[in-house]
């Protein structure tokens, strides 16, 4: 989908840096109000990172790894505005190809054994989630429910 004023941005253009935030306090400090999954109490790694642009320094895209004290489940999950397209995020668009209605959000994805991917747009912004061995096809729609 090309939307007026959508900006395309590629590795060259930002930098990809640990930060100390969670998706979560990167929310709240920000006045965002970004879907998150709460696993933080229990989760067995948490790792977040910001993209930010080179020239102006601006945070483009945020990006946290949990993986679930209580499942094991390891997941990626980034969050971009909509007025934004990274190239590393682009082979979501290709591999998604299933589509699904979670609370009212038309969710695409895709499923196989070694990994589910999805993404879906709420609010002014795009999520992208990677769920490692998924239990089942039905997983990864599982976990996007829980977001709202």
């Amino acid at each position: 989908p090309s939307e007026e004023g959508t900006r395309y941005r590629t590795q060259g253009e930002y930098e990809k840096i640990q930060t100390d935030l969670t998706l979560k306090e990167y929310s709240r400090n920000n006045e965002k109000d970004l879907l998150y999954f709460d696993w933080y109490d229990s989760a067995e790694l948490v790792k977040d990172y910001v993209y930010q642009l080179n020239d102006t320094k601006e945070i483009i895209c945020f990006e946290e790894n949990i993986i679930s004290g209580e499942t094991g489940q390891s997941i990626k999950y980034c969050v971009v505005d909509t007025k934004t397209k990274m190239d590393m995020l682009e082979s979501f668009y290709t591999r998604c190809k299933e589509k699904n209605t979670v609370e009212n959000i038309e969710v695409y994805w895709n499923y196989s054994m070694k990994e589910a991917n999805a993404y879906f747009e709420y609010d002014h912004y795009n999520y992208y989630l990677t769920v490692d061995a998924p239990e089942s096809s039905e997983t990864i729609l599982e976990l996007i429910g829980t977001l709202f």
